[in-house]
């Protein structure tokens, strides 16, 4: 047998030449949005005395908040940037 042709029991994985490190997810994938809302509502909950059977009300103002910052970049959570 050749030598690139030996099978090996364990996979050798690939290498990705452009990038050394871990590979991260990018910042608009599903996962990173989810969890992003996810920490928000969390936050929400937590700042609002965790109210019981608001979860979906709590979650969907978290997701506005998200939208809204991600088309108005100079909006954070309900003031403009730079002003208290």
């Amino acid at each position: 047998m050749a030598w690139g042709n030996t099978p090996s029991a364990v996979p050798i994985p690939m290498k990705n030449h452009h990038h050394n490190g871990p590979i991260h997810p990018q910042p608009n994938s599903r996962t990173v949005i989810h969890e992003t809302i996810a920490t928000r509502a969390y936050e929400l909950w937590i700042d609002r005395g965790q109210p019981a059977d608001q979860a979906n009300d709590l979650w969907l103002e978290a997701e506005h908040a998200l939208v809204t910052e991600r088309s108005d970049p100079d909006h954070v959570s309900g003031t403009a940037a730079g002003t208290d």
